[in-house]
């Protein structure tokens, strides 16, 4: 149905939906941002569509604030709320990215099983006939529990409703691809993490009075280790007073006369304050759970090794299994260790780390960052018309 409709040799239209709000800053502006200006390194246009609580930030060029977005927090206006987004992403295909007559791509990578919903309604009232999607998953469905389940089902719907091959399933870890593939029965690709903006000549802050100056970025969450920074801030053991951690003010962590220096951030930090703050600090602190990390990435991870910083992370997680293929164990810490603060300044301070930690710099700069990103867009796009020719 598709293969004579979807196929043009004019490039495609790559728009995100964001669908989910961090209200114009934080990890879903910088991720589709950098998309954006992979898309166009590819040769492509870059749109986007977000809810209208984005209302009043200052967004780039092609971004329009036009999703009607429901209170998420109660459940009848939550399921009445599907219909509004549908309704809402369908006009936005309708009138402003169809009319171009160029084949059309719907990106999402902040993916939830209500924009699944959101979007197998939003399809049912537009052509399809140069419409693909393309989801990015970045959690197991399997451990989601009846939400992973609804998922799959939606996934398939999906399927059955784009031309054939227009449908992409993606992910950012080879591991999750296993787990997701077995789980829905479908073929996933694993994609590059594209927000390397990193200043990689800076790649260490100089050492200030013997303070080393370790930093726990993003939102104070538990499954990113809120427990354990709460027990390293209060920590007065051997080492502890000359370390500097730098936290987010809203995280509310306690400090110690004996122990660590605290520094707060203030709230809703913009890409060039973060990319500041990772430039400042020496170490960077990523006390996640295994459980919730332990197939799923971390772009603050990858960020740190491209700029050259030392991650410290928990065992049992997705960047513990990247350090162990570089030989960096040693960055594998215990955060319950008595000697936890002389470990954390004996590994900021080994001068074989550093070197295993430029190599692997050097790997994450060409596997990751616009210009692979950009690659993999166009391989997945030139796989996408190819199964429609042969359908």
């Amino acid at each position: 149905m598709a293969a004579a409709g979807g196929m043009t040799s004019r490039p495609p239209i790559l728009a995100s939906l964001m669908l989910l709000s961090d209200h114009g800053h934080g990890h879903v502006r910088d991720y589709n941002e950098a998309v954006g200006r992979a898309a166009r390194r590819a040769g492509w246009s870059h749109m986007a569509a977000l809810v209208k609580n984005w209302q009043g930030a200052d967004l780039p060029a092609e971004w329009e604030v036009r999703i009607d977005c429901p209170d998420l927090e109660n459940f009848w206006a939550r399921n009445l709320g599907y219909g509004l987004m549908a309704r809402s992403v369908a006009s936005y295909a309708r009138e402003r990215l169809l009319p171009a007559g160029q084949p059309v791509i719907l990106f999402i990578e902040n993916l939830s099983t209500s924009t699944l919903m959101v979007m197998w309604m939003a399809l049912r009232r537009v052509p399809r006939d140069r419409l693909a999607l393309w989801l990015l998953v970045r959690f197991s469905l399997r451990e989601r529990g009846w939400p992973g389940r609804v998922s799959r089902l939606l996934l398939n719907q999906l399927r059955r409703q784009l031309p054939p091959g227009a449908l992409q399933l993606l992910t950012d870890s080879v591991s999750l691809r296993g787990a997701l593939e077995r789980f829905t029965g479908m073929p996933f690709t694993v994609l590059p993490i594209p927000h390397l903006d990193v200043d990689a000549a800076a790649a260490r802050a100089p050492f200030r009075a013997g303070r080393l100056i370790c930093w726990w970025p993003g939102a104070p969450r538990a499954e990113k280790g809120l427990a354990v920074m709460r027990a390293l801030t209060a920590n007065t053991g051997k080492g502890m007073d000359r370390l500097e951690i730098v936290v987010a003010a809203e995280a509310g962590l306690p400090s110690a006369v004996r122990g660590p220096r605290l520094a707060t951030q203030p709230p809703g930090m913009d890409r060039a304050a973060y990319l500041a703050a990772l430039g400042d600090c020496h170490v960077v602190l990523l006390p996640y759970h295994a459980q919730a990390y332990r197939e799923r990435t971390s772009g603050i991870f990858v960020e740190a090794v491209a700029a050259g910083k030392t991650p410290l992370v928990s065992a049992g997680t997705w960047m513990a299994g990247e350090l162990e293929r570089h030989g960096l164990e040693t960055l594998i810490l215990d955060w319950a260790d008595a000697a936890v603060g002389e470990r954390i300044w004996a590994a900021a301070h080994d001068a074989e780390v550093a070197a295993r930690l430029r190599t692997m710099q050097a790997g994450y700069l060409e596997q990751h960052g616009e210009a692979a990103f950009a690659a993999a867009l166009q391989a997945i796009y030139a796989r996408q018309e190819t199964h429609a020719h042969h359908t």
